[in-house]
C-alpha cells in the first residue's frame, strides 16, 4: 500500500507543475486505515518531501479510514475551480460511499485546507 500511494503521488507531482507547488505548501500528517485487509500507512508531508510510514508512526491531523476497493476512488476526484468536484459520476460515488460510511475522514476544522491539497495532490485529474 505505501509503494502503491508513493508511486500515485510522485507521478502526480512530476506529471504537474501545480500539483508539485501545492505538494511543497502541505504540512501534514496523514493516517489512512485499509479497513478490510487491516493496513495502515502514515503519510507524513514536509514541505516538499514526503515520509511514507507503514503503520500509524505519529498522531495524524487528518485520518481516512476506508476499503481497499474504495481507497483508490479518491484518487479519480475531479478538481474544478481548485477544489474537490463531487457533481460528475466518480464524485457522487465519493459522495456515496462517505455517505454509507465506507469511507472516513477525520480531520479538525483548521486542517481542512490541508484536506483540500491533499485531495488536489492525490488527484489524478486537474
Amino acid at each position: 500500500m505505501a509503494e502503491m500511494m508513493g508511486g500515485l503521488l510522485r507521478a502526480n507531482i512530476e506529471r504537474s507543475p501545480a500539483k508539485a507547488a501545492i505538494f511543497r505548501a502541505l504540512h501534514t500528517v496523514v493516517g489512512i486505515h485499509i479497513e478490510d485487509i487491516e493496513v495502515s500507512i502514515t503519510l507524513e508531508f514536509l514541505g516538499g518531501n514526503l515520509l511514507i510510514h507503514e503503520g500509524i508512526a505519529r498522531p495524524p491531523h487528518i485520518t481516512i479510514r476506508t476499503e481497499s476497493g474504495t481507497v483508490m476512488d479518491l484518487s479519480t476526484v475531479a478538481i474544478r475551480f481548485g477544489l474537490p468536484y463531487l457533481f460528475d459520476e466518480n464524485g457522487r460515488k465519493i459522495l456515496e460511499n462517505v455517505r454509507n460510511g465506507k469511507i472516513r475522514m477525520f480531520a479538525m476544522p483548521w486542517n481542512l485546507l490541508d484536506v483540500i491539497r491533499l485531495t488536489r495532490v492525490m488527484s489524478i485529474q486537474g
